[in-house]
């Protein structure tokens, strides 16, 4: 790129090269031509190179968020209006009721991927996040009527969403019919990796 107003042999480039441990960098060069050779090829030129690696890396990890932010929300508006279509309920409120609390379970899965960087998100953290208000007493696990142990797991982005449903459908169950119901005792969840 000729930068304008300073003549034919002012240059302003941005280029990769491979450094001699095989790694590729961005090299970002500016300066200009102060000396040609007979035949018009440069011979001697003023400037500066600079390595500007760490910009450009940066600046593709934003990029991919951007498009992965993009992504999600799509996702995100794809499955609010599944739920919507697929929630059966006698009553708008009852109905009101069912879809709220699917949206906050997407909403709590969305707000733990933002949290680690669309890194994905701990199996522990999700269960947290969805059996908060029968695990009051105890960040241990132990508190209220629920008992969470495991080792630390770390689900894909791309599963995180679908596990935050499928753990909201479970408690919503355990809390109307089973464990968690007013009649229930205690509700144990356990995981474990294998192989």
């Amino acid at each position: 790129h000729r930068l304008r107003g300073r003549g034919e042999d002012a240059f302003d480039e941005q280029y990769r090269v491979v450094w001699p441990d095989g790694t590729v960098r961005w090299l970002h060069a500016m300066g200009s031509v102060t000396e040609r050779d007979a035949g018009g090829e440069p011979r001697l030129a003023n400037g500066v190179v600079m390595d500007i690696t760490p910009l450009k890396e940066e600046q593709a990890r934003r990029e991919l968020l951007v498009r992965e932010v993009d992504h999600r929300a799509k996702n995100v508006l794809a499955v609010v209006q599944a739920v919507l279509k697929l929630t059966v309920a006698e009553d708008p409120k009852e109905f009101s009721k069912v879809v709220e609390g699917r949206v906050a379970a997407l909403a709590h899965a969305h707000t733990l991927l933002a949290r680690d960087r669309w890194a994905g998100a701990g199996v522990r953290a999700l269960l947290d996040e969805e059996l908060a208000p029968f695990l009051a007493g105890g960040a241990d696990g132990r508190g209220g009527r629920v008992v969470l142990e495991g080792p630390e797991v770390a689900l894909s982005p791309w599963a995180v969403q679908p596990f935050a449903m499928a753990l909201y459908e479970l408690a919503t169950n355990a809390a109307k019919y089973g464990a968690l119901s007013p009649g229930g005792t205690e509700l144990a969840v356990s995981w474990r990796l294998e192989g």
